[in-house]
């Protein structure tokens, strides 16, 4: 399957933000949205980098103070755009999970042709699509034995 298949069957929302936005902004966002990441992009609407929950906790997070430094901008936690590895919509979905695998992470930004986002695949996008085929054919194969 090819990404472009799994985003026909979702919603296929770009959630951004900006990398001159605070901790305390994204925190709001991702709360707001029911998202664990979202896309950078500057005011061009150039993918700039990702950020995540994972870095609010690993990067804005100060341990001896046991506080979150919400005035910390995006663009100081982000993954920048040099550190992630994109997909296309050419993509195949194993490739996907394979690149999530090695990279370790939850969530792989979708970009077109001339490398603008189109949207951000999450691990959960994933596992529905394959639960989603299980299920299909699990219905086949037992239409098949049982005639159904």
């Amino acid at each position: 399957m090819l990404v472009k298949q799994l985003m026909k069957k979702r919603k296929n929302d770009l959630f951004t933000v900006s990398p001159e936005q605070t901790v305390a902004a994204l925190i709001e966002t991702l709360n707001k949205r029911h998202v664990g990441a979202m896309v950078v992009v500057d005011a061009h609407g150039v993918l700039q980098g990702i950020v995540s929950e994972r870095a609010v906790l690993r990067v804005a997070y100060d341990q001896s103070t046991k506080t979150v430094d919400c005035s910390k901008t995006i663009g100081e936690i982000m993954r920048k755009r040099d550190d992630i590895s994109t997909v296309t919509v050419n993509s195949r979905v194993r490739e996907v999970m394979e690149l999530m695998q090695k990279e370790r992470t939850r969530h792989v930004i979708v970009v077109d042709d001339q490398g603008k986002a189109v949207t951000c695949l999450s691990v959960r996008d994933i596992v529905e699509q394959l639960l989603a085929t299980i299920e299909t054919e699990n219905r086949e194969l037992q239409n098949f034995m049982y005639g159904y």
